[in-house]
Parts: structure tokens; sequence; C-alpha cells
């Protein structure tokens, strides 16, 4: 059992004491060269207005040590939170390296979560957050995904059809089924035809929320289609039959509804969709018609070819975005149509780069040289105080109160700003508050937000600013 206390004198005056606590047979292999066992630790931390109420830690779990060689020992702790204020899990790992030959008697070491205590020590907050913690806090998280955005995608595709591809190719079975009133076609998909096509598209949406948007979507697909055109006339006596293709470029145009969550502080977002729309190009149809006694070789026989035909279409869908960039993302996602009428239905792949258009965050254009705003020193007359600045209608102050903004104009056609020392000895400005504008996008922003809705009159050129 190894005890351990430790105080700072300074600062929080933090205080932890505790023990830990290992117990291990060898098993297996010879010299002890692995062993296992199980683990525990206890830690009392305070600082110094938590006396009274200490942070309680205790873990426990198994622990295997292994000497992969004579020199080498790998020391791995899994241990488990058995209390409130303890971490769901802590996992201890030591890589050691042992001085001197092998011995082949018994060899001791201190538990592992408290081998390296100096090395691992850190400070952990409590469930109520009302104990004087020194833990670092990480950096915000980087947002990928934002509201406001346009994305345009640009995406190939592969189609494949719900029905079965297995077409009657024996042309001559296709004339005696007709004749027989029963037409053997085989099964195929009737809009597309084949049993998959490749293609491409795009789409363009808006996303007035980061977790919803609307959109346009088109695509297009080059796909071919299975006919055949048969003439049978007995009494020449004549039977043709040729099976022919029908090449087309199958096309689609949908509003689409879009729902999507990023998943925080990572890159990814996964998404689903769902539109409505139109599809053309497709649905070529060739019909036989038969007149005689049922057999293929005595009935007269001619084929009726129609063209393609417009459709509606539904399609919805689901996938996932990874932001390669701020501003581009990788795209794949799976998607089932839906085509008016029978056996039209088919599924579709597709992959592709969504870049997304940057926004405007503000309606107000700083001058080029707008770094750190120039504050001059106040004015004897009054704190403060102090306004230097041209402009063809005069801004007398700026401040912001309680994350709010609010504003005082002068209106004059031209002319420098009278100086202020007037206007603190007659206490019209007596107790605004005046501080430094750090050079950031939030001053910008914050700026953009007071003077947005009077700089449209006024033609405001800031050059010194107070807020």
């Amino acid at each position: 059992m190894n005890w351990f206390f430790e105080k700072e004198n300074t600062g929080d005056r933090g205080r932890e004491w505790g023990f830990s606590q290992s117990a291990m047979i060898p098993v297996l292999l010879p010299n002890e060269r692995l062993k296992i066992g199980i683990e525990m630790e206890y830690k009392n931390v305070t600082t110094k207005d938590t006396r009274g109420d200490p942070l309680n830690s205790f873990v426990i779990g198994p622990t295997v040590a292994w000497k992969p060689t004579a020199s080498t020992r790998i020391d791995i702790s899994p241990l488990f939170g058995c209390t409130d204020d303890s971490p769901v899990a802590d996992v201890f790992v030591a890589f050691s390296w042992l001085f001197g030959g092998e011995r082949g008697e018994a060899e001791a070491e201190a538990p592992v979560s408290s081998r390296f205590r100096y090395l691992s020590k850190v400070s952990r907050a409590d469930k109520n957050a009302d104990k004087e913690m020194k833990q670092v806090a990480p950096p915000p998280c980087p947002e990928w995904y934002g509201d406001n955005e346009w994305n345009v995608n640009l995406f190939g595709t592969y189609a494949f059809t719900n029905t079965e591809y297995n077409p009657n190719l024996w042309l001559v079975d296709v004339v005696q089924s007709t004749s027989e009133g029963n037409p053997v076609l085989g099964t195929y998909d009737h809009y597309i035809g084949g049993d998959h096509a490749w293609g491409g598209g795009g789409d363009i949406k808006y996303f007035f929320h980061r977790y919803f948007g609307v959109g346009i979507e088109g695509f297009a697909l080059d796909a071919s289609k299975n006919g055949f055109d048969i003439f049978e006339d007995p009494t020449v006596p004549i039977f043709t039959t040729n099976k022919i293709n029908h090449d087309h470029t199958i096309g689609a145009v949908l509003g689409t509804l879009t729902l999507r969550y990023p998943i925080p502080c990572t890159r990814f977002a996964p998404y689903a969709w769902a539109g409505a729309g139109a599809i053309f190009g497709g649905g070529e149809r060739d019909i036989l018609h038969t007149q005689g006694p049922p057999d293929a070789f005595a009935v007269h026989a001619q084929t009726d070819h129609f063209g393609s035909e417009t459709k509606v279409l539904g399609q919805f869908g689901a996938g996932l975005e990874f932001r390669i960039a701020r501003h581009i993302g990788w795209t794949n996602d799976l998607s089932f149509g839906v085509i008016d009428g029978p056996k039209n239905n088919f599924g579709m792949v597709r992959s592709g780069l969504s870049p997304t258009l940057p926004k405007t965050s503000s309606g107000l254009t700083a001058p080029k040289s707008f770094g750190v705003a120039e504050v001059e020193r106040p004015q004897p007359g009054g704190a403060g105080c102090g306004y230097t600045s041209l402009s063809e209608r005069l801004v007398s102050s700026l401040h912001q109160r309680s994350g709010r903004c609010s504003r005082n104009v002068d209106k004059q056609s031209t002319g420098v700003i009278p100086s202020c020392t007037d206007k603190c000895q007659s206490r019209s400005d007596r107790g605004t508050s005046h501080k430094l504008i750090d050079h950031t996008n939030n001053l910008r922003v914050t700026l953009a937000r007071c003077v947005r809705p009077f700089s449209r009159d006024c033609g405001i050129r800031m050059t010194r600013v107070y807020c």
C-alpha cells in the first residue's frame, strides 16, 4: 500500500491525500513475466474554501504487467469510478526500463496509478463547480457549420433500379405469348430501362439555420433500355425481328428540404433530405399487336413505338458530410427515388464536393486602416471626454450598455466636432464610459450593430471611436 499527502502553501492552498494498493499474481510465463491482479486508488482533495466538503474519488479495476524482454515492462490498469466525484474511468499505461539483469526472485512494484503521480497529477472540478480548480480551460471548438449558409454541391452519381433486370430476349417467344393473349416480356425497369446508370448533378441549398435548409437539386443519367421491332405478315410471307436499344439521357429537377446535425467539435454532419419534382427523358415503350391464330409463324404482328415521357418524382435519402476546410465539404449519401407508375423506382448513390459561400456578417464596411481605435486623453474639463473626427454627420457618443448599443447624433452639415470641454462642463456627456477597443472581429460586428441603423442616413466616416 502506498500513501501520499500533498499541500500547497500559496494560491488556493489545495490539499490532497490518499492511498493506492495493488495485488498481483504471476501466471503462465516464467520469471514473473506476466502478472495479473487488481488495483485501487482513493483521493481526498480540498481547497481553502472547501475543507468541509472534500472531493472523494475512489477508482478500482484490473491490472496487467507484462515483460516482453528481461529489461522492459508494460503495465496497464483501467480503473473505474465508484463515487459521484470519481471519473468514469482512469486508464494508466506505464512503460519501464529495468537496469541490471533479470532476477529469478519476486519483484515488487508500486501501483501504476501512483507510480508517476508527479507526471499525471491534475485537478478536477466537482459536480457543483464550487471548488476552486487549476485546470486550464480548453480552447473553444471551431465552428465548421454555420447559420445563413449557401451550399453548392457538385456530385457524381450511380443509379440502380429496384426491379430485377431479366428481359425476355427471345423475340419469337414474345410473338407467341402475345398471340396467346399473355405477353411474356420478362422483368425490367419501365422508366430507366437497364439495371443501372451513371451520371452527375448538382444542387444549391440555403441553410437559414445550421440544422435545416431548402434548395433545388438536378441530375442527369446516361441510361439505356432494351427494345424490339417485330413485323410479321404470313400472306407475303415476311417475319422480321430486331433488337434495339433506347439510349437516352434522363434528367430530373426537384425542390428539397434538408435536415442536418453538425456533431459538436468535429468536421462531420449527418443529414437527411426529401424532395419532390419531375423526371424526364425515359419511359420509352415498344408494344406488339397481333392478329390471327395463336401461332408465332401464322399471325399478323406489328410493333408500335412510344417515346419518352415526363413523370412525377419523389426522392428521400440520408448521408454524411465531412468538412475538408471551413468552406469546402465532401458529401456522400444514399437515396431512394419513387417515380409515378409500376416498376419505376430506383436507388441512387452520390458523392461530391460541396463549397460553402462565405457570408457577410454586416452591412457596415470599415475603413481599411481600421485597427485599434485611437483614444484621446480626457479633456481637463471633464472625465472620460475627448472627441476628434471629421464627418458629414457628426457622432457625439457611441457606447455599449449591457450588450445593447445606443447612440446620440448631432446633425451638422460639415465641420470639425466641437471641443468636448463644453459638453463636459454642461454635464451632457458626464458618466459615459470610454475604453480602448481591441482590434478583433467582435469589435467590427459590435460597431456595425451600433452604427448600421443610422449610417445609411448619416454617411459616417469614422476615424476615432469611443465605445
